[in-house]
């Protein structure tokens, strides 16, 4: 019984020793050697997202009678791959919205909801005819229809079409979500401090 202790401790003991020193090796060259091969082998480079890029966040521009220009948000990581500015076509079946915030107490109250049903079993999301569609939690906002009109220089918009737009300098929307303005504490401008008389 003890020799088979000591060989399991062994066994133990080579494994790690072994994979130290594939370790260390893997650091100090900065990649995996790969036989027959001429170097370290990297992370492939990522591929094109299955169904393309659907949809954008950003600024508007300008506004037109039949859309705006919206400039993609710095930190959208498909900006990259075209135009920074993107001409946006509204046609009739775009649906255009404004996102409402809700308080705070509404939010906890439907999040509650939310966690009770998950905890008591599922069940449709909506009470509708497809009990097999997943659960679908509570939305932070509301969705108020608005016009081309309601949209001004300056709003923070998300853009969805349908298709791919990931380096379309221009599109028709199906739908465009106008964001609540957002006021972060410190960036208005406060009174001037009184001055010693």
């Amino acid at each position: 019984m003890e020799n088979r202790n000591a060989l399991k401790i062994l066994a133990v003991v080579v494994l790690l020793v072994v994979s130290n020193y594939i370790s260390w090796n893997v650091g100090k060259s900065g990649g995996l050697e790969m036989s027959g091969s001429a170097g370290n082998v990297g992370l492939p480079a990522p591929g094109p997202i299955p169904g393309g890029v659907r949809g954008f966040g950003g600024t508007v521009e300008n506004v037109s009678d039949s859309g705006f220009t919206l400039r993609l948000s710095a930190y959208d990581p498909f900006a990259s791959q075209g135009p920074s500015l993107r001409n946006v076509t509204v046609n009739k079946e775009t649906i255009l919205e404004r996102l409402i915030q809700k308080d705070n107490a509404t939010i906890q109250k439907e999040q509650t909801a939310f966690m009770e049903k998950i905890s008591a079993g599922g069940g449709s999301a909506t009470g509708g005819e497809n009990q097999s569609a997943p659960l679908t939690p509570p939305e932070p906002f509301t969705r108020e229809r608005i016009s081309l009109n309601d949209i001004k220089a300056g709003d923070m918009v998300l853009v969805s079409a349908g298709e791919d737009i990931a380096t379309a300098k221009q599109f028709i929307a199906t739908r465009v979500s106008l964001q609540p303005s957002v006021t972060l504490p410190g960036t208005t401008s406060s009174p001037a401090p009184a001055q010693p008389e």
